[in-house]
């Protein structure tokens, strides 16, 4: 109930700031009808969420001014509320995450900062997608759609200095603004294959000089070696974004590896298993076991799906049996437990 009340408190609070406020944003996100999704399986949010409903239309993100102190508040609310909740938990909803996904929007057309985005990508991939696969009712799935489709819209971006890659999936978009009118693709098997490509085309004349700003996910570490039409180039760090400025022609090309690793997270005596955007779940009513977080973490293929599981070792709660092997699903695909005690 809290969630609901919490969700309709953000949906009228960014209603009236669209009735009274003046536009004021610096970053702009692309309309999600200028979007076009290639993706296929999970990270296709257009068709999941038309598939719950087809008349479903996306709702552009409010870029309305808050005052100094409104923002403020906003960057504390998020700070406290959502932020440590971007990792689901069980009591994790719709409601809440799609307050959240506007939230984070409306915080990154004010900063640019790819914290940010990063927190649009990981409620698109695990909180929203898991409700809209596994509702708790009706209501809850319809919240997720909306929330998924509208979420398409974050994908791209720009502002008067660059054109925004926010996250990774098989996608495509006309860019334009007053300033430039371009198209990127976005080629990559994400969240399956580390693997990204970026080509640039559409442009009215070959030389036009651009600023690309792609975002290094914090998942992926370091940033990784960059190539332009297959030859490395030197790029910097911008807001969290790896950023390349030069004169494009149509058809050039970005490509780079984000490293794809398991990883744990732990707090207050428990653990998260993490793999690229996504959180890990333990198989539905499996409670009753510790994570051992030194053992190594290994792959393993999910049938019918071009995602993995990760296979952690663990013991039982009252620590009688030898270890044994447990693989986790993704939560978007479970929507079971991710944070489970953690031993040693």
């Amino acid at each position: 109930m809290y969630a609901k009340r919490h969700f309709l408190f953000l949906l009228l609070f960014f209603t009236m700031r669209a009735a009274f406020c003046a536009p004021g944003a610096a970053w702009r996100c692309t309309p999600a009808d200028e979007v076009q999704i290639y993706a296929v399986g999970l990270a296709n949010f257009r068709v999941e969420a038309l598939n719950v409903d087809p008349g479903l239309t996306s709702r552009p993100f409010s870029y309305d001014h808050l005052s100094r102190k409104e923002g403020k508040a906003l960057a504390e609310s998020w700070r406290r509320n959502f932020a440590p909740a971007l990792v689901p938990s069980g009591a994790a909803d719709a409601y809440a995450a799609a307050g959240a996904l506007n939230a984070a929007v409306y915080l990154w057309t004010q900063t640019g900062l790819a914290d940010y985005a990063e927190a649009v990508e990981t409620l698109l991939f695990n909180v929203l997608t898991a409700s809209l696969r596994y509702p708790r009712d009706l209501v809850e799935r319809h919240v997720a759609a909306s929330a998924l489709l509208n979420g398409v819209g974050a994908a791209f971006g720009s502002d008067d200095e660059a054109v925004y890659v926010n996250y990774y999936i098989g996608s495509g978009a006309h860019v334009s603004d007053a300033r430039r009118d371009l198209r990127l693709d976005v080629l990559t098997a994400l969240p399956a294959d580390g693997r990204v490509r970026v080509r640039v085309h559409g442009m009215a004349a070959n030389g036009t000089r651009e600023c690309l700003r792609l975002r290094l996910p914090s998942w992926a570490g370091t940033c990784p070696t960059v190539r332009v039409n297959g030859r490395e180039t030197d790029v910097r760090l911008v807001r969290g974004y790896i950023e390349i400025e030069r004169r494009w022609n149509n058809g050039d090309e970005v490509f780079f590896e984000l490293p794809l690793v398991p990883r744990v997270i732990c707090a207050d005596g428990r653990a998260a298993i993490l793999f690229g955007p996504m959180a890990y779940a333990c198989p539905a009513g499996m409670t009753d076991v510790h994570f051992l977080t030194d053992e190594p973490l290994r792959l393993d293929d999910i049938e019918g799906s071009d995602l993995y599981a990760v296979v952690v070792r663990a013991i039982s709660a009252e620590g009688k049996d030898k270890p044994f092997e447990v693989a986790l699903l993704p939560y978007a695909l479970t929507r079971s437990e991710v944070w489970l005690p953690a031993s040693r």
